[in-house]
């Protein structure tokens, strides 16, 4: 009996525990500055494909087509508004991935379709200081399909800053879709299969979404979506330089979803995917030492599903997603748990959209979007719009040089009572510690005195706290670390 009253009492506790983590996922938000880039009085077709970089200023860029697929404009923010030019027009141009070196120099990777040829061309886009180069790096002879919403193209720059291209492409002699990879050695373009299915002759390409990302020793990792109706994989590949090989290091197996998909690299130069599995937001990570995967963060359907990735300084993943029947995307990210940020402006309208979403960070830590918006009145108004983050209340932070001046540590974390806080300070001074609620307010001065370097510990009772999210807050002079636990009641 006695074993029994402890598992009841365990599994109320583990049932509070994941209510409570539930409820405290809408704590989480992010305020957006947005403004729009350009818009038409048109039907939706607009405005469905577009990319951004933020150039070594800050200043965001984007590329985008209008024109009913044929015209590709390029954008960037300017003190008066948002300076607009022609990059290319008069063929059908879909799949644009973009990204700029550092020294300001654009690059862009797209599709261009010519139907009077049957031709697809996957090109590679340049903007210096004279303008405009375009180049064909491949082509295919024939239709990729009517599917070429999901055939999309990512472009990424090597530690020289020479791009590489990964896209989806067609063999018409043997009727196969292939996953093909191209770099710029600096005077032409070499180009490799990366992967294709053999066993696989449907309608419409089987290799979906390819997202490249090169990590600190110029080695190109691409992942990508593998969709057979009801057994889909997820594919991770890596090449392996001494054999001159494509490695397929891991797969994902899925009823049926896996795409779209998003690959980053981290500072430790390990993967991290976001995807879409069964119908729910997925994100996997590789530590050094196996695979971990947070399923079913957010359910985003099925159809015209969306999702872009971003790691912040300290490699937390931050996502960006849209599911079908919403119109404006909605933002997570995760530190200790997964905060669902909500939509990134009031989503009122039972409105389908359809379009890329872009999610990149500045040196500060703040996140830059864009994305596509629709508003009615009367007829139809699309549009681009972009908008700059900024995160409410305390985040958990370190960075490597506060890490090196304090240290701080809590727990146990969840707790139902009471706090054990931990910290160490290398140089006498006056340090503040203080505990705030998840909006930023303020609750406590736990110490504020001055102290000599050295290790102390400090107890906190939290009976006159409410459950919730909070963070312990240590500041010395200008520097400052914090860490966030879950109280429960």
């Amino acid at each position: 009996m006695r074993n029994t009253a402890k598992l009841v009492a365990f599994v109320s506790i583990m049932r509070k525990l994941l209510i409570f983590l539930v409820c405290a996922l809408g704590f989480a938000q992010v305020n957006w500055e947005n403004e729009i880039i350009d818009s038409v009085y048109s039907d939706t077709g607009n405005y469905h494909f577009n990319s951004m970089a933020l150039d070594t200023t800050g200043i965001p860029c984007v590329v985008y087509i209008t024109g009913g697929f044929k015209t590709i404009m390029f954008a960037w923010q300017t003190d008066s508004g948002w300076h607009k030019e022609v990059v290319e027009s008069g063929l059908k141009y879909y799949g644009f991935s973009l990204i700029i070196d550092d020294s300001n120099i654009v690059h862009f990777s797209y599709y261009r379709r010519n139907d009077s040829l049957d031709i697809t061309y996957h090109c590679h886009g340049c903007r210096n200081s004279t303008g405009w180069q375009i180049e064909e790096v491949d082509s295919t002879v024939g239709y990729l399909g009517n599917y070429f919403w999901n055939i999309t193209s990512s472009i990424d720059l090597d530690t020289s800053g020479l791009p590489g291209i990964a896209y989806t492409s067609w063999n018409i002699e043997d009727s196969l879709h292939y996953i093909k990879y191209a770099h710029y050695n600096g005077v032409g373009w070499d180009t490799s299969v990366v992967s294709y299915d053999s066993a696989w002759n449907g309608p419409a390409p089987p290799d979906w979404c390819p997202s490249l990302k090169f990590d600190s020793n110029s080695v190109p990792h691409i992942a990508f979506s593998r969709c057979h109706g009801t057994n889909d994989t997820l594919k991770y590949v890596v090449y392996d330089d001494s054999l001159g090989l494509w490695l397929v290091t891991h797969t994902i197996y899925c009823h049926s979803g896996t795409y779209p998909l998003f690959l980053a690299i981290n500072s430790s130069d390990y993967p991290c995917i976001a995807y879409n599995h069964e119908a729910g937001l997925a994100y996997t990570w590789w530590n050094g030492s196996v695979w971990n995967t947070d399923y079913g963060i957010a359910s985003i359907g099925w159809v015209d599903v969306r999702i872009c990735l971003a790691l912040d300084s300290l490699d937390r993943p931050h996502i960006l997603y849209k599911h079908w029947g919403t119109v404006f995307p909605r933002y997570c990210y995760k530190d200790s748990i997964w905060c669902m940020c909500g939509s990134v402006e009031p989503d009122t309208l039972e409105f389908h959209v359809n379009a890329d979403l872009n999610l990149v960070f500045d040196s500060n830590n703040r996140p830059h979007i864009s994305y596509k918006f629709v508003r009615i009145d009367g007829r139809d108004i699309v549009g681009l719009k972009y908008a700059k983050g900024t995160f409410v209340g305390v985040e958990e932070y370190e960075s490597g040089k506060i890490e090196k001046e304090l240290e701080l540590q809590v727990f146990p974390n969840p707790t139902t009572r009471r706090v054990n806080i931990q910290y160490t300070i290398s140089v006498q001074s006056d340090i503040e510690l203080i505990i705030y609620d998840v909006t930023g307010a303020r609750k406590k001065s736990i110490q504020h005195e001055a102290q000599p370097s050295g290790w102390y510990q400090e107890k906190l009772d939290t009976r006159n706290l409410p459950s919730g999210v909070y963070f312990i807050v240590l500041k010395q002079g200008n520097e400052k670390v914090s860490k966030k636990f879950l109280l429960i009641r």
